[in-house]
């Protein structure tokens, strides 16, 4: 039963990973079309508002994916990386979140 649970969390820890990959370069791909459509003016502020909401997006697929890896864990030492991932992905989707809530009052 537990080999089970663990090649089910990884599974869907992938799947979580990958979604966030898929949700990455999509909205990177069309802030470049934006960009090249107005010759990287970069004057459009939405584009990069949506691009860092994704972003958010993106780092919270990431994050659950991490969370879930914890459950598996059965060490100090695999749980050490993780805490630290989940607290520098936090960090960096609170960083974003805020700069984009700037760019959205201006």
């Amino acid at each position: 039963m537990e080999h089970l649970l663990e090649t089910a969390v990884h599974y869907v820890a992938y799947a979580l990973e990958f979604i966030s990959i898929i949700i990455i370069a999509y909205s990177a791909l069309t802030t470049l079309v934006k960009y090249l459509m107005t010759k990287f003016e970069f004057t459009d502020k939405q584009a990069k508002i949506e691009f860092s909401r994704a972003l958010e997006m993106a780092l919270a697929y990431m994050m659950g994916a991490e969370i879930l890896k914890s459950i598996i864990a059965h060490s100090k030492e695999q749980l050490i990386p993780l805490g630290a991932l989940i607290i520098m992905r936090a960090a960096i989707a609170l960083i974003i979140h805020f700069e984009t809530e700037a760019d959205s009052k201006h």
